[in-house]
């Protein structure tokens, strides 16, 4: 006869935004660079920046034609 073994219990923690990621404008040539920032509820995660499916890392260039 077989014992049913108890299933545990997984507690998924959800992570949220304390700070949200805010649009930022600049001008080219006359900005040197554009800043984002953003927090997270957990300390150890760290996020990716991404642009059209790609990831950005820092000092990446990026051209955007309207």
């Amino acid at each position: 006869m077989k014992r049913k073994v108890k299933q545990k219990k997984v507690v998924v923690k959800q992570i949220e935004w304390l700070e949200r990621p805010l649009d930022v404008m600049v001008q080219e040539k006359k900005d040197d660079k554009a800043v984002f920032t953003a927090r997270l509820s957990e300390k150890e995660k760290k996020g990716k920046w991404y642009f059209r499916s790609a990831v950005i890392v820092e000092e990446t260039f990026i051209s955007q034609k309207m």
